[in-house]
């Protein structure tokens, strides 16, 4: 089984994701956190499961808050590749995933692809920016709706096609 975590910085989109994408109901950790600007966030972890061209992929979501960066250490040991999702309408976003990044890119040889979530809600457009920022190790960086399978399925694709090109398992 191909293991993916799905990170990135607040309101990217992780548990949207891996929600999308899971063939049965997703396991979410989400806790109510009014004082980081939403609703809920998780505080474990978020477990989904999908197939890719007869691939087994297990998606693993990761927590944001730094009180939770134990987490992104467990999981990324364990990773085969990573999505980083970055959400285009917050401020610092960019940053953050900058961040986020030199920590699960440790491992030059796990492949990552950046989905760039809430265009639509952006002040300025942030597709360009993060080409260059993240360019020289990101195997796809595309625009995505969290909320749309398709999307989603070509941005985990394009690492899944990393880790395990061909059609064969």
């Amino acid at each position: 089984m191909i293991r993916i975590v799905v990170t990135g910085p607040v309101c990217g989109g992780k548990t949207t994701f891996v929600r999308s994408l899971s063939e049965r109901e997703a396991l979410s950790t989400e806790e109510p956190a009014s004082s980081i600007g939403k609703e809920e966030t998780t505080v474990g972890l978020d477990v989904g499961f999908t197939t890719v061209r007869d691939r087994k992929i297990k998606l693993l979501g990761t927590p944001v808050q730094a009180r939770f960066a134990y987490m992104w250490d467990l999981l990324a040991t364990a990773a085969d590749g990573f999505v980083l999702l970055l959400p285009a309408d917050r401020q610092n976003a960019i940053a953050q995933s900058a961040g986020i990044a030199t920590v699960i890119t440790s491992d030059p040889q796990s492949p990552i692809g950046v989905g760039i979530t809430r265009s639509d809600r952006a002040a300025v457009p942030v597709l360009s920016r993060a080409k260059n920022e993240f360019a020289s190790f990101a195997a796809f960086i595309q625009q995505i709706d969290a909320r749309e399978e398709p999307a989603c399925q070509e941005l985990l694709s394009s690492v899944i096609d990393v880790i395990a090109p061909g059609n064969g398992a």
